[in-house]
């Protein structure tokens, strides 16, 4: 399966946030 830009920093973006947002 291949991700847009958008779509694969989107993942980036969520996979940051899941990590740094509880903190």
């Amino acid at each position: 399966m291949k991700l847009s830009t958008k779509g694969r920093y989107a993942m980036i973006a969520l996979a940051d946030l899941a990590e740094n947002g509880p903190r």
